[in-house]
């Protein structure tokens, strides 16, 4: 886990840490609450979640593994799919990801 609760990061940070977390398989828990996101900020640790914009393949890619971001109202501003993480079976995830975000 990763508690970075209360530090005053903005949207450039929300930018920079999921930049940084992209290819990060084993993070299951980070604490964002209490920043200065935005719904800009909120919507780049979507798109690390899964990309709804990007290729099957890198959706399979995606990251699976994390569950929470440690945050709740700011979530209700956009659509992060952390509750498709919650299987302890990963392929079965990639596979309901590319299936969600790119049947027909």
């Amino acid at each position: 886990s990763l508690d970075l609760w209360r530090c005053s990061m903005n949207d450039d940070c929300a930018l920079i840490l999921a930049d940084a977390l992209k290819d990060n398989k084993t993070l299951q828990f980070l604490s964002l609450g209490r920043n200065d996101f935005t719904v800009k900020g909120w919507k780049v640790f979507s798109a690390l979640l899964c990309n709804k914009s990007s290729t099957i393949v890198e959706t399979f890619t995606s990251n699976h593994t994390l569950e929470c971001l440690g945050v709740s109202d700011e979530l209700l501003l956009v659509d992060l799919p952390l509750g498709l993480n919650l299987s302890d079976d990963k392929r079965a995830v990639a596979m309901n990801k590319v299936v969600k975000f790119h049947q027909g």
